[in-house]
């Protein structure tokens, strides 16, 4: 692909880090022949920090992407809609999943063989989440996971 391909191709949320962060996922969703489309854009003002919205997007993106690499090719897919409803601003990616999974868990067991070294991503997502006075929310089902990220603003 060259760079005027790249270009065309690039999403944009209305965030230039969190657009890098996009783009350098959507190389290997394209590799991994993951469908994926984005809804919306970030609020030109944002109360939370850069550093906090690349943790939080870098992770449901990995994790998405992790996901969707044990479904078949063909239903795999990642939708994030960013929306802003009044004072709130809600973050939601689904992701297509070969199982259920036990939200209840999450952030407190990895499923990775090296677990010393792992499991920590949801809990740094956590951390900027809660610390950003934000609220997160998993639900699952046998073929589809979904993460819902609110924000008070």
């Amino acid at each position: 692909m060259d760079m005027e391909q790249a270009i065309k191709k690039m999403i944009s949320v209305n965030h230039e880090l969190v657009d890098t962060v996009l783009f350098q996922a959507q190389s290997e969703m394209e590799e991994q022949k993951i469908r994926w489309d984005v809804e919306g854009a970030l609020p030109q003002y944002l109360p939370i920090g850069d550093f906090d919205l690349c943790t939080i997007f870098s992770n449901l993106l990995s994790n998405s992407i992790e996901a969707c690499m044990e479904v078949e090719e063909e239903r795999r897919y990642i939708h994030l809609e960013i929306r802003r409803l009044e004072d709130e601003l809600v973050i939601e990616m689904a992701n297509s999943c070969e199982h259920l999974v036990d939200v209840g868990k999450l952030g407190e067991v990895t499923s990775k063989k090296d677990s010393k070294n792992h499991g920590y991503g949801i809990l740094n997502m956590k951390d900027a989440i809660h610390k950003n006075h934000g609220e997160l929310l998993f639900e699952s089902t046998e073929n589809e996971f979904v993460a819902r990220i609110l924000f008070h603003l």
